[in-house]
């Protein structure tokens, strides 16, 4: 979905500073800097019993 809005907005989405160039840059890094496997179960174990609220990110 990033990829796509960044075809919409053309060359400015590159800009620096711009959140789709930050959106873009996130997804990329997820691919390689994965989360390891123990943190995810402990961060779905608190956000089911209750004990953390996940924030949204970018809105």
């Amino acid at each position: 979905m990033v990829w796509q809005a960044m075809q919409i907005e053309g060359m400015n989405a590159l800009n620096q500073g711009q959140l789709l160039e930050r959106l873009y840059r996130d997804v990329r890094a997820a691919a390689y800097h994965q989360p390891g496997d123990d943190l995810l179960k402990e961060l779905l174990a608190k956000k089911i019993l209750g004990l953390v609220r996940l924030k949204k990110r970018w809105c």
